[in-house]
């Protein structure tokens, strides 16, 4: 029982830091027409300091650009990243999906010794619906 006792008031000791990042919206439709650009908007939040590095992740990739692709935020504040995306006149699909990607990069690998570390990411979904002509 003693032992039960020191291990639940060191578990207690232990410093734990937490971080919390948000993304607004989680979902974005869009419709598109031959020729069309697109343009979009998505807000950060954070509730410290900190730096984020922006990716798309899926087919859009090579057709969606930000202003900014590293993004840093202040304690408590809300964030807009603007978008476009450029797609080529031939697709051979009828609906695409991706994920705009937002990564904590701050502090990654600065700590020496060993340590459990996780990197905080938050995605919104981007899908683009074709119109028939």
């Amino acid at each position: 029982m003693k032992s039960l006792i020191v291990i639940l008031l060191a578990i207690t000791q232990i410093a734990v830091e937490t971080n919390a990042l948000a993304i607004s919206p989680g979902r974005t439709m869009l419709q598109y027409e031959q020729g069309q650009s697109l343009e979009g908007s998505f807000s950060l939040h954070a509730d410290r300091d900190t730096t984020l590095q922006l990716s798309v992740e899926g087919p859009l990739e090579p057709y969606l650009g930000f202003k900014e692709s590293e993004v840093t935020l202040k304690k408590d504040e809300w964030h807009e990243i603007h978008y476009a995306i450029k797609l080529p006149d031939a697709l051979p699909t009828e609906k695409l999906e991706s994920l705009i990607v937002a990564k904590d990069a701050t502090n990654q690998g600065s700590e020496e010794g060993t340590f459990v570390s996780v990197q905080i990411a938050v995605a919104t979904k981007i899908d683009i619906q074709f119109r028939k002509p």
